[in-house]
């Protein structure tokens, strides 16, 4: 992306695994990682198919842009309405995505 103009953004969602986690993972409660690993079996079950990344797998794909708020997060999460609310489901934290911006350079 180093040919990208500053204040260009990226975006990327992908399925994340949650073990074992990493120093740069969230911290679930037992019960969420529980159930995100069943979502994570249920899809290589039936779908056979895809690649499942670690957090700070999906986090190097923005490489050196700024991750914007609120970060890369579960989708659900991501800029919700002031109404909204995620349904905490067997996706809620696999499915993550996040958006990133070029930063501008450093003045010389």
């Amino acid at each position: 992306m180093s040919r990208a103009s500053r204040g260009s953004t990226t975006s990327c969602w992908a399925a994340r695994t949650t073990s074992p986690p990493t120093a740069r993972s969230p911290r679930w409660p037992s019960r969420s990682r529980r159930t995100a690993a069943s979502a994570e079996k249920l899809f290589n079950e039936n779908l056979g198919t895809g690649r499942w990344l670690f957090h700070d797998e999906i986090l190097a794909y923005f490489g050196d842009f700024e991750v914007l708020d609120p970060g890369l997060v579960p989708v659900a999460e991501w800029r919700p309405g002031p109404d909204d609310q995620a349904a905490q489901g067997i996706t809620y934290h696999t499915l993550v995505g996040g958006v990133a911006r070029k930063p501008d350079p450093d003045p010389a």
